[in-house]
């Protein structure tokens, strides 16, 4: 029970009122998942389910600790710089990031569901990513004879030895190519076959495991498919020049260029409510609260003084 709900019910108690009936928290209208779409009132049902959907794919930071919380995961996909966003619900998730975009019809890219992104911007770190995979070595069976990958060989001056001077593991930070080096049991050298260069994350040992996290660097390439809190989702279709971009009267240039195209049919009209009430955050320097159904436009009672009060001071 939350804190909202609770001061509800202490209320009603105080108050000694006779309620035939009474609708549920906005806290318990909707899963997890469907609370974290901001202004989900003023959009289509199937445009929030399809939301709902793309939301648990999204490159987000799965586990606090990327250490340890990576051992039972094969591959994960992480943003590196996440964001908390301006315009919140009671359940909102860092799951993005946010940026400076452009409703316009700018040149052919951005066609349909195809949007342009900021070069410069990708180039010193928006949407930088990484993808972090784990291999599991098991001691035990690295006794048997080695696999036609593995050969006799010394190991590298970045190969260091472990407890066990039969067993040579690489160094974290190290980044290996393919052709490798990897690890060395038993005189048996592993080579690394991945085209993808990988940097050492961690390595962690158990009596019949060891436990080696790679971290490989991602950035936006074309094709990768983009996603607002809205279910207005597109793909990459072009990286242009900022010198190429259209900007403001302050000189300001956007990171993304959407359609305008993409909403008369979608009609995600919380998205451009987000963006203004964005816009409001940034000047106020508050963010804002947007539970579900709060700014109805059937509340004859809702005043400038709700709206205020629905700034968060953190």
């Amino acid at each position: 029970i939350t804190t909202n709900i609770t001061s509800d019910i202490s209320t009603n108690i105080t108050a000694n009122k006779i309620i035939s009936y009474d609708d549920l928290h906005y806290d318990l209208l909707f899963s997890y998942v469907a609370s974290t779409i901001p202004f989900l009132e003023y959009n289509q049902s199937p445009r929030n389910m399809y939301q709902c959907q793309m939301v648990k794919q999204a490159m987000s930071y799965n586990t606090i600790s990327n250490i340890t919380g990576l051992d039972r995961i094969d591959k994960s996909y992480t943003l590196n710089h996440l964001h908390k966003p301006l315009i919140s619900t009671s359940k909102s998730a860092l799951i993005g990031i946010n940026i400076f975009i452009s409703i316009l019809c700018y040149t052919s890219y951005d066609m349909d569901d195809a949007m342009v992104l900021n070069k410069q911007s990708v180039e010193r770190g928006l949407f930088d990513g990484g993808i972090y995979k784990t291999r599991v070595i098991d001691i035990v069976n690295e006794t048997k004879p080695s696999n036609s990958d593995r050969k006799k060989s010394d190991s590298k001056s970045y190969m260091t030895n472990s407890r066990s001077n039969d067993i040579i593991l690489p160094d974290i930070g190290v980044t290996l190519k393919k052709g490798d080096p990897f690890y060395t049991i038993y005189n048996n050298v592993t080579y690394y076959n991945d085209y993808e260069q990988s940097v050492v994350h961690c390595i962690r040992r158990t009596p019949k495991y060891i436990i080696i996290t790679l971290r490989i660097r991602r950035l936006p390439v074309l094709g990768d498919k983009f996603c607002s809190r809205h279910g207005q989702k597109g793909v990459m279709s072009y990286k242009m020049k900022q010198t190429d971009l259209p900007f403001n009267n302050n000189g300001m240039v956007p990171d993304l260029i959407i359609n305008p195209h993409a909403f008369p049919s979608r009609m995600t009209i919380g998205m451009i409510m987000e963006i203004f009430s964005s816009h409001l955050a940034l000047y106020t320097g508050k963010t804002l609260a947007v539970p579900p159904f709060h700014f109805s436009s059937y509340d004859d009672s809702f005043s400038c003084d709700d709206y205020d009060s629905s700034f968060c001071d953190d």
